[in-house]
């Protein structure tokens, strides 16, 4: 995800290279997905510059839109953002995989109404998947 006119908006599919020392914001340490990609720049001794960390995609959405840096955030949330206007998305290689994880009753099933909602978000993502 890349501020509106950022140089890097210029190449269709980012490297890790790209992001060496570039103002990144990233997930907070808390975010299971966050060591991922510390994970991914580490494999590539790529170390970009931390300047922010949020909780949230949106957060970290509205300050790459501000310009305060560069990020890489879960498909969803960006596609949205993008489609706002708020920032430019690009896809990355190597590919960096999310998971998305619902949470339900640990001591009884889940309800009828959890089940069908878990169905339309699995049939949801599955269509943004055709589309990405």
């Amino acid at each position: 995800m890349l501020p509106p006119g950022h140089p890097l908006g210029e190449k269709p599919v980012p490297m890790p290279q790209d992001f060496h020392r570039q103002p990144f914001i990233a997930l907070g340490n808390e975010i299971s997905t966050r060591s991922d990609k510390d994970r991914f720049f580490a494999d590539h001794g790529i170390k970009p510059c931390v300047v922010a960390e949020a909780q949230l995609s949106f957060a970290i959405c509205s300050m790459v839109a501000a310009g305060a840096g560069v990020s890489i955030i879960e498909p969803v949330t960006a596609r949205q953002c993008a489609g706002l206007g708020m920032v430019a998305i690009r896809p990355i290689t190597p590919e960096q995989p999310f998971t998305y994880d619902m949470l339900t009753p640990a001591l009884r099933p889940a309800s009828r109404l959890v089940q069908d909602l878990a169905d339309r978000v699995r049939r949801r993502l599955d269509a943004l998947k055709q589309t990405a």
